[in-house]
């Protein structure tokens, strides 16, 4: 059971909806009223890279300085996350403690309080990588290996 648990698949699209939005990341200046706010989806998700330059990498990911439609933007591309062990949640658990999770809920919250920037770096959304932009981050993402 340990393994099965260990090797469940906690970053694909299903996590969209428990802890990520499909709504549009927009500039708000009103509160929401959510016990358990969704990190929305990025306005420019889809739209080219240009220029991506590594800023660091760590544990969790790598973070790029990325370009899209003149705008620089920084981008934290998450690690696949198998839980560590010795201890492994079951799944709905482990979902909510993968490391994308807590950064996904700790940006929405802010969000929701309409904080956003205020304590932590300003959050533009999520987004999941296409073909294309994956293959123009491809040399640096050589560094998650």
């Amino acid at each position: 059971m340990g393994a099965q648990l260990r090797d469940a698949e906690l970053m694909g699209e299903n996590i969209i909806g428990i802890y990520l939005s499909e709504e549009p990341m927009c500039d708000s200046t009103q509160p929401v009223e959510d016990d358990e706010p969704r990190l929305r989806r990025f306005i420019y998700d889809g739209e080219n890279i240009q220029q991506p330059q590594l800023i660091g990498s760590g544990i969790h990911g790598v973070v790029v300085l990325i370009a899209i439609k003149g705008a620089e933007y920084v981008l934290k591309i998450f690690r696949h996350w198998k839980q560590p062990g010795p201890v492994f949640y079951d799944y709905d658990s482990a979902l909510l403690i993968s490391p994308l999770a807590c950064e996904s809920r700790a940006f929405a919250r802010l969000h929701s309080l309409n904080e956003n920037g205020t304590w932590a770096a300003r959050c533009y959304g999520w987004m999941t990588l296409s073909d294309t932009q994956f293959g123009c981050l491809k040399m640096l993402l050589t560094l998650m290996i």
